[in-house]
């Protein structure tokens, strides 16, 4: 008997600034919950034009409705998901498009879930108006310790959709807080800056003239969730394009930021209280890493009155 396998994914949550999408954000928090997505969909879409604009209140919607199930999260352990066995490709598509239903289901009747019932859910809802969308299974990194540690399973997943022509990516899971912090979301992110943080077990939905292999994306520096809300790149080290989370001792890091009136760009080690303000000329930003006695884990951050946001994560060595 030929035997096929599908395994479930389950993963952890988490929240550019670009376009200002607050007018289709309101109206679509201002639809209400159904459990019928196809006429919601429908309902979403109807008042825009534009393809951006659908895929947006529609990705809002979900956002806003649906919470993240962390109790099922927890349960999850990778590489032990959910098995379904056919005899045939098509006995194999059969099961699974019920599967999946079961799985809607589930969701909308508890209003919650797991990145892949996001995935599903708003591929079902795209494809109802006849849009192009991809599920997308790989990997994302929610912890520094991570750096240099390359992972041996997928256990997250996230969606490309085909707007006006072009592929982009979106994650609906990272985006269940954008209405907290008033960003955009992982929506129609530049995939360079994507990349940041999620890895696809297939090197084309990098979207990548170059893709880089899994080895290279775990040995970069660590970009912290809400890297999403800060205008924070170029990251720089003696001048020089750096990507590798190690970075010298003796050198001068430096990064490209449009910070609005009130914010600062900090560095500090991650043990201790040692906190370094960087130094700022035009939108560049640095820090002599030995004048400052900045070494083992360091973390630069946005500062805005009391609160620090933490942006991205390194390891200094001599």
């Amino acid at each position: 008997m030929k035997t096929l396998y599908v395994f479930l994914l389950l993963c952890l949550p988490a929240a550019l600034m670009a376009q200002d999408y607050k007018g289709v954000d309101a109206f679509a928090r201002s639809v209400s919950f159904s459990k019928d997505y196809e006429a919601k969909a429908k309902e979403l879409s109807a008042r825009y034009e534009s393809e951006e604009e659908q895929v947006r209140a529609i990705f809002t919607w979900i956002a806003h409705h649906i919470r993240y199930d962390k109790g099922q999260a927890r349960r999850y352990k990778p590489g032990q998901g959910e098995v379904v066995r056919a005899q045939s490709e098509a006995e194999l598509e059969r099961l699974e498009q019920a599967r999946i239903a079961e799985k809607l289901d589930r969701m909308l009747r508890k209003r919650k879930g797991v990145c892949q019932d996001y995935c599903w859910l708003l591929q079902a809802m795209l494809n109802s108006l006849g849009m192009e969308s991809a599920f997308v299974s790989g990997y994302s990194r929610t912890s520094p310790e991570q750096m240099g540690r390359t992972p041996r399973q997928p256990a997250h997943a996230w969606n490309a959709v085909r707007v006006d022509g072009d592929w982009q990516l979106l994650d609906l899971t990272w985006s269940t807080d954008m209405e907290e912090y008033g960003s955009n979301g992982f929506f129609l992110m530049p995939p360079e800056e994507f990349l940041k943080s999620h890895y696809p077990s297939d090197e084309k939905w990098q979207l990548l003239d170059n893709p880089i292999t899994l080895e290279e994306w775990a040995d970069r520096v660590y970009w912290h969730k809400s890297y999403n809300r800060h205008d924070i790149s170029d990251l720089r080290v003696d001048g020089e394009p750096h990507q590798h989370y190690v970075i010298p001792y003796e050198s001068v890091l430096s990064l490209h930021a449009q910070l609005p009136p009130g914010q600062k760009l900090y560095a500090f080690r991650n043990s201790g209280n040692k906190q370094v303000e960087l130094e700022k000329s035009g939108q560049t930003y640095t820090v002599d890493l030995k004048a400052n006695r900045l070494r083992g884990t360091v973390t630069v951050g946005v500062l805005q009155g009391q609160r620090l946001s933490p942006v991205l994560t390194f390891r200094v060595r001599s």
